[in-house]
């Protein structure tokens, strides 16, 4: 098949998502083009509506999308713009993956409810990384819709020693946390549940790079917290295999990478149940938490405190990692839905 993924600016997940579900396609025989901004099909799509820019990203798609079997558009204004390219009768079929759902006030949700409608009238088939976010687009009008599998990258073995090496940290306990610095991922949070844990033998790494770095920078350095803001780092195997405790407290998440790499490590780890978090761990690969810091400081003094209850929650997540989907299944469930025809039944995830 011809398969064009198309993709809106982006950091974070949605990146690693299309670089990966290209690379099996690719593999499986597939010609895969991606559009965005540096893409095979240079086209932008900004983060937030630009009347010049969409009209324009329309415009290309409209010359462009007959060329291919499938659409495969990620995020809701990506979708948006494909449905809108997609003229009655187009040959082409339109898959779109919503990643997120709007936040912000009263006119940032009545907009992202008006592109669903777009994309509930025009996209053959969508996938949500979450369930809250499956159940809102069916509320938006979508009639063929499912949960989408997004396998983590695989990771090789790390290196513990040479991580705590890099960052000069000795025998402490590290409590590690890999995530953009971002409203979303409520890193002011992960500091304040820091303040519950009665004792300061432990050091926190928070690995990423994002607009909040300058404000959490300021809250650690007034609090005087050890903590540590590594930036982006290449080395997440050695940080995992350094880790003795991974948390997690967004406010949101779809079906976080970062969470299904630290449960392939198997380490003990601590999240807010928010969003598809669940979808990842089930309900034993990690300590689930309410976004209270009283709860997740406890949480994380539990697992610090008691050697036997870390090793058991890194088996248990151990175990958790060899029940998420793999390569091969996302595959086989993505070359239902590409391959159905409007005669056929939608095949749900």
């Amino acid at each position: 098949m011809n398969i064009l993924q198309l993709m809106a600016t982006a950091g974070g997940g949605v990146p690693a998502h299309v670089r990966l579900l290209t690379e099996v396609l690719r593999t499986d025989g597939h010609h895969v083009d991606v559009a965005c901004e540096d893409g095979d099909v240079a086209v932008r799509i900004g983060s937030a509506p630009n009347l010049r820019e969409d009209m324009r990203a329309r415009r290309l798609l409209r010359q462009t999308c007959s060329d291919y079997d499938v659409v495969h558009a990620h995020g809701l204004r990506a979708g948006a713009l494909a449905a809108l390219a997609r003229s009655v009768g187009a040959d082409w079929k339109l898959v779109v993956t919503l990643h997120n759902r709007p936040v912000g006030g009263k006119k940032v949700r009545i907009i992202g409810k008006m592109l669903l409608h777009i994309i509930a009238r025009r996209a053959g088939y969508v996938l949500a990384v979450s369930p809250d976010l499956l159940e809102w687009a069916r509320s938006g009008g979508v009639k063929h819709a499912g949960l989408a599998l997004v396998p983590a990258p695989e990771l090789t073995r790390g290196n513990g020693k040479k991580f705590r090496t890099a960052l000069e940290i000795a025998d402490e306990p590290i409590i590690l946390q890999v995530a953009r610095l971002s409203v979303q991922k409520n890193l002011p949070l992960f500091l304040e549940a820091l303040k519950h844990i009665p004792h300061r033998h432990w050091r926190a790494v928070i690995i990423g790079e994002g607009p909040q770095r300058a404000v959490l920078q300021h809250q650690i350095d007034a609090e005087q917290l050890p903590v540590v803001l590594a930036g982006r780092r290449s080395d997440i195997a050695d940080a995992l295999a350094a880790a003795d405790v991974f948390c997690s407290t967004a406010s949101w998440e779809g079906q976080p990478v970062a969470i299904q790499e630290a449960l392939a490590a198997g380490v003990a780890i601590v999240a807010t149940d928010v969003g598809g978090t669940r979808v990842v761990t089930g309900d034993r690969g990690a300590i689930l938490t309410s976004e209270n810091p009283e709860e997740i400081g406890a949480a994380l003094t539990r697992l610090l405190n008691d050697e036997k209850l870390r090793a058991q929650q890194g088996a248990a997540a151990s175990a958790r990692a060899k029940e998420l989907p793999s390569k091969q299944q996302m595959l086989g469930a993505l070359m239902k839905i590409y391959a159905a025809t409007p005669e056929e039944p939608y095949y749900a995830i």
